[in-house]
């Protein structure tokens, strides 16, 4: 990430080699597409481990700004929500820069699958200091055409909590959009488009 990072002075910190991710692995993964999946996969086994020991894991992962790292541990599925919920609290509380981490073809949905595991455990305290938060981080200057849809994305994923701010502000975004709940994102996929004019056409104009 250091090797290859764009630019230090912003955070987090965006690289050319582990920032541009997709949900599933390519058909041909390279070694770092593996390692970025592989982590997620094996979240299984971390969480039966002793906290003891996962604790210093998330704490270098947490250290590290670079928005790659973010990626690794946003993307542990199954988060003991409970155990986990003030930790990510005061993480996200650090700034908008904590709320980057998805992917490339929607930046904010592993904090979305985040946010859904670990905010029913937190207090509205929290909730209300995390509602304003989730609104600028999606109105950074990098997704600025997005803004709503992210917005949408990250306050309704607090909406099931007992924060009446926070459900009035994803009701608003619902009628906006027409819909409950953002959908997954889909990864880009590549293909070829045919030419318009038929082939026998084509050899008549040559």
């Amino acid at each position: 990430m250091a090797l290859t990072e764009r630019d230090a002075t912003q955070e987090p910190i965006f690289d050319r080699q582990f920032s541009f991710r997709q949900q599933g692995l390519s058909p041909m993964p390279d070694l770092g597409d593996v390692l970025m999946h592989g982590v997620a996969g094996r979240s299984a086994v971390w969480w039966s481990m002793n906290p003891v020991v996962v604790q210093p894991i998330l704490d270098m992962l947490t250290q590290d700004h670079h928005e790659a790292a973010s990626g690794s541990y946003m993307k542990l599925r199954e988060w003991p929500g409970k155990r986990y919920a003030d930790w990510i609290a005061e993480l996200l509380l650090e700034g908008a820069h904590r709320f980057y981490g998805g992917y490339a073809s929607d930046s904010f949905w592993t904090t979305r699958q985040l946010l859904q595991a670990t905010s029913p455990h937190m207090s509205e305290e929290r909730l209300r200091a995390l509602k304003p938060l989730s609104w600028s981080s999606a109105r950074s200057g990098r997704v600025r055409e997005r803004a709503g849809w992210a917005s949408f994305e990250l306050v309704s994923a607090l909406a099931k909590t007992v924060c009446r701010q926070m459900e009035a502000a994803a009701g608003e975004l619902q009628r906006r959009f027409g819909i409950d709940q953002p959908p997954t994102p889909k990864d880009f996929v590549g293909g070829v488009i045919g030419s318009p004019i038929p082939e026998p056409a084509a050899r008549h104009e040559r």
